[in-house]
């Protein structure tokens, strides 16, 4: 096959067979759509970054918000401390802990580390475990002592502008 004639076919082929792939997936997504309209209607997952200023806020006014933190104990008891109340259950660890978190279904769950990053993640798989009301705080302990926000640690050993 000549190049001239492959480049041909590929110019008539290629947008057809494209064209029927585009319309077979938008014919599942309408069957998709009518399915989840006809049935009942579920909740999606969510995951809500929020500042440490909206974090606190949150806490004040509702104590009993379970506030994971994911990082290592090292970090929990390190310079950057802990938020009072937090519970330390590691990113390396969801897999056991995850199922624990059952009990708080129906409530948001608030979920830290050290920057966001790992928190971020672990709300993800969370997320994707069905849990709904996840809260991940965006910035992490760095910017909660950024904005010198109450700490359970030895605060001799605060970092100073992380």
């Amino acid at each position: 096959m000549t190049p001239c004639l492959l480049r041909k076919l590929l110019q008539r082929v290629l947008p057809a067979a494209l064209l029927l792939f585009i319309a077979a997936c938008g014919s599942q997504n309408q069957s998709d759509s009518e399915t989840a309209t006809a049935g009942t209607q579920e909740t999606v997952p969510t995951v809500r970054d929020l500042s440490v200023q909206e974090v606190r806020a949150l806490i004040t006014e509702n104590p009993d918000t379970p506030v994971i933190d994911v990082r290592t104990a090292p970090e929990y008891t390190g310079p950057l401390g802990h938020i009072d109340g937090a519970r330390l259950l590691t990113l390396q660890e969801i897999d056991s802990w995850a199922p624990t978190l059952k009990k708080y279904a129906d409530r948001d769950i608030v979920l830290v580390c050290r920057s966001g990053n790992r928190s971020g993640h672990a709300a993800r798989y969370l997320a994707d475990l069905g849990y709904t009301r996840l809260i991940n705080v965006a910035g992490g302990m760095i910017d909660w002592n950024r904005h010198n926000y109450p700490i359970v640690a030895d605060t001799s050993q605060r970092e100073e502008n992380q």
